[in-house]
């Protein structure tokens, strides 16, 4: 075999590989490429949510590399939401977490880490904001309302204030923040506070159980979501709470999960109105919906509202969604070289290669244009920008070498 060359996806007319096979990491650097029918799924519902008060519980349901993630980022920014007439919510705002991975603590991670995407800071500036429209003692019981515990509701009144050295109370500004009152507070909400921790807070007591939790997740929705009346739409934020990998709780035993989905179920029931859960699972394969239910229970998938499956796409989206990847990636377009839209792939190459996989998924698709493409381009079979094209006799001959190097395993 001839020296391997460089790999120059500019020759391609590309400026990067458009071809993935890991989802971003910031929401910035992912694309939305075909599926047609999946994204207008996603637009009804996005515009459900920001017309409606109505809370929504989506099952985001497809096998391995079928895309559930990369939807997930994607959609984090709220700018890529339908942008409807009329009126709507005020704000929405989207928040991702992970399934957490260590099944005894799964119920603390959930909450730290819901906490942590809101930011503390940005929840401190909510509850004040709260406290100024209503007065003091009156938020102070709508939030003990909310949580259904006066030492946790008093807890979040307390997020909106600050306290000096002889013990008075001033409302919260970012910029002139406590640094040991920030501490206190931070050290409460994640179960981290000593006996005279408590004292100087004036609380009785932590916050103690997986319960205790989620009614305290609950109330921190709520005021993310806002305290106006239901029908008052345009005083409301719609909150997304987007969950990854929930198939992960298939690991844990009985007395973790169930705490946990107990959780999520008392989540969606304290929060009526104007708050959107979406739940990715990865089945093992399509008809695995019983893996469902016994991970998240019957009463879990009976709240559940819209169901999305994450489908393979049959070949002619498969190229329609190769087409819109590589062409969100040009350097210039291939018909001004007389090119096919396909390029660096004839057309026919192209649906030799979709025709061939055994499994359809985005990732399946983009590994395998990664690695042909790649190939294409270390043996020279395009060598300059535009110049050289992947033929199917290609795909065929790199497929032959693939089988014979199986065969010498």
């Amino acid at each position: 075999m001839s020296k391997l060359q460089p790999v120059n996806w500019t020759f391609a007319l590309l400026k990067q590989n458009p071809f993935p096979t890991t989802p971003p990491r910031h929401p910035e650097e992912a694309v939305w490429a075909g599926f047609t029918r999946l994204k207008k799924q996603f637009d009804s519902l996005f515009l459900e949510a920001l017309t409606t008060s109505r809370t929504q519980v989506v099952l985001n349901r497809g096998e391995y590399g079928s895309g559930k993630t990369h939807a997930a980022i994607y959609f984090r920014r709220s700018d890529r939401l339908p942008a409807p007439e009329g009126k709507n919510v005020r704000d929405t705002w989207i928040f991702y977490i992970q399934t957490p991975k260590e099944p005894e603590q799964a119920d603390r991670l959930l909450y730290r880490n819901f906490i942590e995407a809101v930011r503390f800071g940005q929840l401190r500036s909510v509850v004040r904001d709260i406290i100024q429209e209503l007065g003091a003692q009156m938020a102070l019981e709508k939030l003990q309302e909310v949580v259904e515990s006066e030492v946790l509701g008093k807890a979040l009144w307390l997020l909106g204030h600050e306290m000096n050295h002889s013990g008075q109370l001033s409302m919260f500004e970012q910029d002139e923040a406590s640094e040991e009152w920030q501490r206190l507070l931070e050290a409460y909400f994640f179960s981290q506070t000593t006996k005279s921790d408590l004292r100087r807070l004036g609380l009785s007591r932590g916050i103690d159980s997986a319960r205790d939790r989620f009614h305290l997740l609950g109330g921190v929705v709520q005021c993310l979501i806002g305290l106006a009346p239901t029908n008052q739409i345009e005083q409301h934020r719609r909150i997304i709470l987007w969950i990854d990998e929930l198939e992960d709780l298939i690991y844990y035993t009985t007395r973790h999960y169930r705490p946990f989905t107990q959780g999520l179920r008392e989540l969606i029931d304290r929060l009526p109105a104007y708050f959107t859960l979406m739940m990715n699972f990865t089945l093992a394969s399509p008809e695995a919906l019983q893996d469902i239910e016994t991970v998240l229970g019957k009463a879990i998938l009976d709240r559940v509202t819209h169901n999305i499956y994450f489908q393979e796409p049959d070949e002619e989206e498969a190229i329609e969604y190769v087409c819109e990847l590589l062409r969100l990636y040009r350097t210039e377009e291939p018909d001004v070289r007389d090119l096919p839209v396909t390029y660096p792939f004839e057309e026919e190459a192209l649906r030799v290669l979709l025709s061939d996989l055994p499994t359809r998924t985005p990732r399946d698709i983009n590994q395998k244009c990664a690695d042909v493409v790649i190939q294409a381009l270390q043996r020279g079979i395009i060598s300059a920008p535009g110049v050289g094209v992947i033929h199917k006799e290609f795909i065929q001959q790199l497929e032959s070498e693939r089988i014979d190097l199986d065969l010498r395993k």
